[in-house]
């Protein structure tokens, strides 16, 4: 059974490899050009952290995690999360939509020959 300061340091070590994860998470997606310090700065323009700090979390070296950084952090990578699968949703539609477009043309196409042959 753990003792409380070996929850404590489990817990605080699960805390800062989620705020790796979802800190690189944020960096995404990577274009060809990017090395890691622009990725640090796009991450920092979305959370509001330091790219200093970024950095640190970025590498896992970060001491301590605050609790407001760690709500930050969650707090966009899932609103991009949600806009991500927003898009998907959206793709899936549009797909849906062509779909059904090409059957009413075949539809209107064989009532248009059903007409020409009762003519």
């Amino acid at each position: 059974m753990l003792q409380k300061k070996d929850k404590n340091v489990a817990t605080a070590e699960a805390m800062k490899l989620e705020a790796q994860d979802r800190i690189r998470s944020l960096a995404l997606p990577i274009l060809p050009h990017e090395n890691t310090k622009a990725l640090w700065r796009k991450v920092s323009r979305k959370t509001g952290l330091t790219a200093r700090r970024v950095r640190s979390l970025w590498y896992g070296q970060a001491n301590t995690i605050h609790a407001h950084e760690l709500e930050v952090i969650r707090s966009m990578s899932d609103a991009i999360g949600a806009i991500e699968q927003s898009k998907e949703n959206t793709k899936d539609v549009r797909t849906e939509i062509a779909e059904l477009r090409e059957r009413l043309d075949r539809v209107i196409e064989m009532l248009g020959e059903l007409a020409n042959e009762r003519a």
